[in-house]
């Protein structure tokens, strides 16, 4: 189980990492139309990690209450 969180955080961080990175690149969407999908792409790769995350978070409560009992 711990291989498994470890992995999960360290994709979320990745695609934390992958959103800013967007985000910069598709900063300047309002001159030049075509990075829209950059902020796009920056969106979804948030949306990922939180997701990651919470998963995360579920499986240490989980972990925690399993080892309490």
């Amino acid at each position: 189980m711990r291989a498994f969180s470890k992995l999960v955080s360290t994709c979320a961080g990745a695609l934390f990492v992958a959103s800013f990175v967007f985000a910069f690149l598709g900063a300047d969407s309002v001159e030049r139309p075509a990075t829209k999908q950059l902020l796009s792409a920056s969106g979804i790769c948030m949306v990922a990690g939180v997701l990651l995350l919470v998963v995360r978070l579920s499986s240490a409560i989980a972990q925690k209450t399993r080892s309490d009992l």
